[in-house]
């Protein structure tokens, strides 16, 4: 699908951040902020049409249940498939499925869709957390996508769960929690293993009291 017709003034914005390259200490780790990645624009075909960039909030993370970032984005491209979000990353690619200022089909319930912006990260919700953190490159490029979309729009570094979520908070989330808050579907998405307390440190952000 051609993105003509979409304004993608949020794709632009993103793009324009301008990023300051410095490092803090973060609990045992090191919190260092990362460019936008290049992303190759593959425009799903489903979505939810234009919202204003003003109402974005909330950042989903999701694991794809595949190995590649071109196995999601080229999914979203059939007619049979029943999903999108705005950028899929594994750890040699990025894919830019949707425009920042364009609700995907990402997680159904509550306004996840409405006021979120979505990632998928290759891989799988079974995964162990020793397999998720020996991919790391993926990981530290969701991390810098999430971390310039905070920046850009103004989306706290916090971690949102489910009851967080029924309160309307804003932060990053993950698709489990939308299923445990308003019980729509079965997803489990990235999983009980992937290891939310280390991405959280790779944005500079905390998890708060939440135990995974």
């Amino acid at each position: 699908m051609k993105a003509s017709g979409w304004v993608v003034a949020g794709v632009a914005a993103a793009a324009a951040a301008v990023v300051v390259f410095f490092s803090k200490k973060l609990g045992k780790g090191t919190f260092a902020p990362q460019p936008m990645p290049a992303c190759r624009e593959q425009w799903a075909l489903h979505h939810g049409g234009s919202r204003g960039l003003d109402r974005l909030n909330l950042i989903v993370l999701h694991s794809t249940e595949g190995d590649t970032a071109a196995g999601a984005a080229g999914w979203w491209q059939s007619p049979k498939s029943a999903g999108s979000a705005h950028v899929v990353v594994d750890d040699t690619s990025c894919f830019r499925a949707v425009p920042d200022n364009v609700w995907p089909w990402g997680a159904m319930g509550g306004t996840a869709n409405e006021r979120g912006l979505h990632i998928e990260i290759a891989g799988w919700a079974r995964y162990s957390r020793a397999e998720w953190l020996s991919r790391m490159e993926r990981l530290k490029k969701a991390a810098a996508v999430v971390w310039n979309w905070g920046q850009t729009y103004g989306i706290p570094m916090r971690f949102v769960d489910a009851a967080g979520l029924k309160r309307g908070e804003s932060g990053i989330t993950t698709h489990v929690e939308i299923t445990k808050a308003f019980k729509v579907d079965n997803h489990t998405d990235p999983g009980k293993g992937f290891p939310i307390d280390v991405f959280m440190e790779l944005v500079g952000g905390d998890l708060g009291g939440y135990v995974a």
